[in-house]
């Protein structure tokens, strides 16, 4: 669902699949989140505080080389350098995919979120400045601010995630009404208000006890952080999530895991500096903002299969109607041929009958019946020819609307089969060369297309004695049947004209015929993803030569 849609509406159908983030990064983080409280019941130590005293460190710095003493008080502070600026870089990274994000779906909801996301890691700096002791707020000597910057760094975080995300959830139809000024106003209100909280912990003369060491609770001030993230994990963001439902939204909620858990280890086990706790918690930061940003890319790699899919689906779509536009055009031709056929060829047998019908009335009233008899049988002719004609012309309407029974067919056998059905006069031959394969295709078609060719061949013969041949050769996906007799061939300005309805290159009365058969046999061919060529056979007759697919295509491929 699309998310401004999603947030104007409020609500998601019940039929629509959660949307949830993938178990490969929502098992892995629930394990690193539990991974250290496993290791401290294991006796392992994520800790990097060097010694547990200055006395130590003392001694460390007389009785070793400097450089290595120097080097092992410092890892701590190491360790911290890089995951408090990896998560900077992090949270930054996230809230510029975010505006990416915004810019090509135009959603308001990550918008607005991704600057959130940009203040989080503005005032992550400033925490890692203080942490790396670059920049100390003035009352520094007699306080604890690296304490202090990491609780309101948690606390801004949280709460600009809270504010952002309340805004949708109170007012739904602002998804809509966010354009650019209203996101700049916004941009401008974390940014700057994460700037004047950097402005005034810099200048404060006056910092309160952060860290009570040895007490239950080491650092209270993580409460606050703590409590805004449940808010957000419990009222704000399911509620967020089910209006707006993405994979970034939903990694948003799951990210106050990781961010819960590093509050908990602030909060109640972090004494000292670089110590398990403080190291886990910084560790779960870096996770939650991890989290983060795989939700975005994720959803940027959905996006790109969803833009893909349409685009397929768009193809197809243009595809399809081409073959409609096709069959249309198709369609319109064969509704100007029958238009034709009616008002000729149709007409021409019923004009025959009403003429018979009134001879029979004149011989009845004269009273020759010596010619009503031969009038009948006449009569009987022409009703024949125009029920052939009605017959043929619903076989060929009929060509291309229903879908044809496919089989595996022994084309050899298939042609033996139609010789047998035509059964040519004695002294009339009808052969085979080359190798007929077995194909799957439509065998009724395949028939049809032989019964016309073979059937005109012996039809239009003018020898008692005449000779067809059939011949087979094969291509790389079909063959080619050639249909060749020794009869008096057909002209060259007359060979298009052939495969027209109702066409007859002979008088009916001279030859019995519709004059459809080859235009049924074009037809079938072409609806086969095949074409028909007419040529001159040597000496005479002619050859008919037509394309057949060795398999029978899909309708998205004719």
């Amino acid at each position: 669902m699309d998310a401004r849609a999603a947030a104007t509406l409020g609500t998601v159908s019940p039929a629509d699949p959660p949307v949830l983030l993938p178990r490969a990064i929502t098992v892995p983080v629930v394990l690193a989140c539990l991974a250290p409280i496993l290791l401290r019941a294991l006796g392992v130590d994520l800790g990097s505080t060097p010694l547990p005293n200055d006395a130590d460190a003392l001694a460390l710095l007389r009785g070793a080389h400097l450089d290595d003493a120097l080097f092992g008080l410092m890892r701590g502070a190491f360790v911290h350098l890089v995951l408090d600026w990896s998560a900077v870089l992090l949270a930054l990274g996230a809230g510029v995919l975010a505006l990416l994000r915004h810019s090509l779906r135009r959603d308001a909801v990550t918008a607005v979120l991704g600057l959130a996301m940009l203040g989080a890691g503005i005032v992550d700096a400033f925490h890692a400045l203080v942490a790396s002791h670059i920049l100390l707020p003035a009352a520094a000597s007699h306080g604890d601010p690296v304490a202090l910057s990491w609780v309101i760094s948690r606390a801004w975080h949280a709460g600009a995630l809270t504010l952002g995300a309340s805004i949708f959830v109170l007012w739904p139809a602002q998804a809509q009404r966010f354009g650019s000024r209203a996101l700049a106003v916004v941009g401008l209100a974390f940014g700057g208000g994460a700037w004047l909280l950097v402005n005034v912990l810099v200048a404060t003369a006056s910092l309160p006890t952060m860290v009570h060491r040895g007490a239950l609770v080491p650092r209270p001030w993580d409460l606050l952080p703590l409590v805004l993230y449940l808010v957000a994990a419990g009222i704000v963001l399911p509620r967020l999530h089910r209006q707006v439902p993405s994979v970034f939204t939903a990694a948003l909620l799951f990210a106050c895991i990781p961010n819960a858990a590093a509050e908990l280890h602030m909060m109640l086990g972090a004494h000292r500096p670089f110590d398990s706790h403080d190291n886990a918690a910084h560790l779960m930061r870096l996770l939650a903002y991890g989290v983060v940003a795989a939700g975005l890319v994720i959803d940027y790699l959905d996006q790109h299969r969803r833009v893909h899919a349409q685009a397929r689906d768009l193809a197809a779509s243009v595809h399809a109607v081409g073959l409609l536009n096709k069959n249309l055009h198709r369609t319109v031709d064969d509704l100007e041929q029958f238009a034709y056929a009616a008002s000729h060829d149709l007409k021409a047998p019923l004009r025959a009958v009403a003429s018979i019908c009134s001879w029979l009335d004149e011989d009845l009233k004269a009273g020759r019946m010596d010619d009503v008899s031969a009038h009948l049988t006449l009569m009987r002719g022409r009703v024949g020819r125009a029920e052939r004609l009605l017959e043929d012309l619903r076989a060929y309407a009929r060509l291309g609307r229903l879908a044809p029974v496919i089989t595996t067919v022994n084309t050899g056998a298939l042609v033996d089969s139609v010789v047998d059905v035509l059964a040519p006069p004695a002294g009339f031959s009808v052969t085979r060369s080359g190798r007929f394969p077995t194909i799957t295709t439509a065998r009724v078609r395949l028939e049809q297309v032989f019964l016309n060719l073979l059937g005109n061949a012996i039809k239009h013969h003018d020898q008692p004695d005449g000779r067809v041949v059939v011949r087979a050769e094969q291509g790389p996906d079909f063959i080619d049947f050639l249909v060749m007799d020794d009869g008096p061939g057909i002209p060259a300005e007359h060979r298009e004209r052939v495969f027209v309805v109702f066409k007859t290159l002979r008088p009916r009365d001279d030859v019995e015929g519709s004059g459809m058969g080859l235009a049924i046999v074009k037809k079938t061919v072409e609806a086969a993803g095949g074409r028909i060529r007419l040529s001159d056979n040597v000496p005479r007759g002619c050859v008919f030569r037509f394309s057949w697919p060795k398999v029978w295509p899909k309708d998205e491929d004719r």
